[in-house]
């Protein structure tokens, strides 16, 4: 039995300290892929090591989110 047999998500997130830092991030990323768990691989990142980040990077994930530390999302009020 896979998992993508009782697990299904739209897009899954990785995110938690800074994950372009992990040495293996390729392997996790095509590991979701192959698993069949998810449409979309996200990473969420603060963005200062995407200029070092290689093709393969780039043609593995579906999205790149920058979360900046101290930016707080802005409600408007009536």
């Amino acid at each position: 039995m896979s998992l993508a047999a009782c697990y299904r998500v739209e897009s899954l997130k990785l995110l938690g300290g800074e994950p372009l830092l992990h040495s293996g991030l390729l392997d996790v990323i095509n590991a979701v892929v192959e698993a069949g768990i998810s449409d979309k691989v996200c990473v969420v990142t603060n963005g200062v090591l995407l200029p070092r980040m290689k093709d393969e990077f780039w043609g593995a994930v579906d999205e790149v989110w920058i979360q900046l530390p101290g930016i707080r999302t802005l409600t408007r009020t009536a």
